[in-house]
């Protein structure tokens, strides 16, 4: 695998920016895309840019601890076949206090707090939030899509048929069930 950074939020950032880095990403060749950024409302044009971006979108679903049925967080709010939104979940397999959740809108859990990450100067650092843990699903479908490349990244994929199975569903499929 192979990891691409597209940077376009410093100090602020638009939509404008996130669909030039996904069509950046898209030219050049991505196939996943890991979206630790969101909050902003719904844009229909950032929404057809990752629908035909032919990416696997891997978005954290935010830190306001919220339905997202009922309280959409976007990105990850779209309603796109080749997204993945992400929660996050603490150190005993919860979810995490803070992470937004939904029945139908989120779609799994990871690891997302008390996690170590690198910071500027050559330092590490703990962090919390849904942003830690979409890393860890976007690496996961890297490792998946590797191991697999001949299977289609998502439902509905350029080459994909009727009941193929994805690297979206492989991880899907592959998550420990908590109670309902």
């Amino acid at each position: 695998a192979q990891i691409m950074s597209c940077k376009f939020l410093e100090h602020s950032g638009s939509d404008a920016d996130a669909i030039e880095a996904i069509n950046y990403a898209r030219m050049m060749g991505a196939k996943i895309a890991s979206c630790s950024w969101g909050g902003g409302g719904y844009n229909p044009i950032l929404e057809e840019a990752m629908g035909e971006s032919g990416m696997l979108f891997v978005c954290a679903a935010g830190n306001e601890g919220l339905d997202n049925d009922v309280a959409p967080h976007y990105p990850s709010s779209h309603d796109l076949p080749n997204l993945i939104a992400v929660a996050a979940s603490d150190w005993n397999d919860n979810l995490a206090n803070f992470s937004c959740y939904g029945a139908e809108s989120v779609d799994l859990a990871a690891p997302g707090y008390w996690i170590v990450s690198c910071v500027p100067e050559n330092m590490v650092s703990w962090f919390a939030g849904t942003s830690m843990a979409t890393p860890h699903v976007s690496g996961a479908a890297a490792l998946v899509a590797a191991e697999y490349p001949d299977i289609p990244l998502y439902p509905g994929a350029e080459g994909s048929r009727e009941g193929d199975l994805t690297v979206k569903d492989i991880l899907l499929l592959s998550v420990d069930r908590g109670p309902s």
